[in-house]
């Protein structure tokens, strides 16, 4: 956020703020519990660094980023070598909202080094392919995910900034063509009835507010897609949020222009033959 405000405002207060923050910043305490091969976190932590980096380098000293840029290569590195040489279940399986986080980070990371880090366009290519193996393999042509109505949701925010990048270079759109609005309608299908109906006894209690709602808007601007808006502002408060270091999105998804469409049919899952009748149908 304060990069953003940096760069969009010009104002030389942020970035100085931003730039003595990072000079002074020690990632040893967190790096510590970062185990060598579990990735997401690795991902996590990487991905507000990379987005940071990206937006921030004109405004910043190069002191912060030579901080930034070496946190960036040890954590992008640690991911890309260990999906190359298979070390965890996150690099073997392609269908998990895990790899997902690391690749989102990952392929930022690698756009952001692309000129300063010989590897940067590798990590990106890995990137690029574990997406477009994510959205084949892990979703219907109805929309529902392999991994349910919480995961699927999450994989896909942490690796849609990415996407969206890579989109504007000219790569495919895996999002394109009906794909996200299905996905989006079936999460609508899954949560607005009541909202604790179909995983009731997750971690979430079926409330859901860790939903990084730039999905949704990301489908209403990109896609025109209303029921999309409608979710994000009906229902913001309760089953989305604003997505924690990723709100800085919401600015760049957000389009008012695209007017909320209460959707018409919440529970179309259901109506197909021989599938069970649900109280709330």
């Amino acid at each position: 956020c304060s990069a953003m405000h940096a760069l969009l405002g010009e104002d030389k207060e942020p970035a100085e703020a931003l730039s003595a923050f990072l000079e002074a910043y020690d990632p040893e305490p967190i790096e510590k519990l970062l185990t060598p091969t579990d990735f997401m976190p690795h991902g996590e932590f990487l991905e507000g660094f990379a987005t940071c980096y990206d937006w921030a380098y004109p405004v910043i000293t190069e002191g912060a980023r030579a901080k930034l840029r070496a946190i960036i290569e040890r954590h992008a590195g640690i991911n890309y070598s260990g999906f190359i040489g298979k070390k965890s279940w996150e690099a073997t399986n392609e269908a998990n909202n895990h790899s997902m986080a690391a690749m989102g980070a990952v392929g930022l990371s690698g756009l952001a080094l692309w000129h300063e880090n010989p590897d940067a366009p590798k990590w990106a290519a890995m990137a690029r392919d574990k997406l477009k193996a994510y959205f084949e393999q892990s979703f219907d042509l109805d929309g529902a995910g392999y991994e349910g109505n919480l995961y699927g949701p999450f994989g896909t925010a942490r690796i849609l900034p990415f996407q969206s990048a890579i989109v504007r270079y000219g790569h495919e759109d895996v999002l394109a063509n009906g794909k996200l609005d299905a996905m989006v309608d079936q999460w609508i299908a899954e949560i607005a009835p009541g909202g604790k109906q179909m995983l009731p006894l997750n971690d979430t209690d079926g409330f859901f507010p860790r939903w990084p709602g730039i999905t949704y808007l990301y489908d209403a601007s990109k896609h025109g897609n209303g029921r999309a808006r409608w979710l994000w502002e009906g229902f913001q408060n309760r089953f989305v949020g604003s997505g924690g270091h990723t709100a800085p999105y919401a600015l760049l998804y957000d389009d008012p222009e695209i007017k909320p469409v209460a959707p018409t049919q919440l529970v179309r899952f259901t109506l197909a033959p021989g599938a069970p009748g649900l109280p709330w149908t």
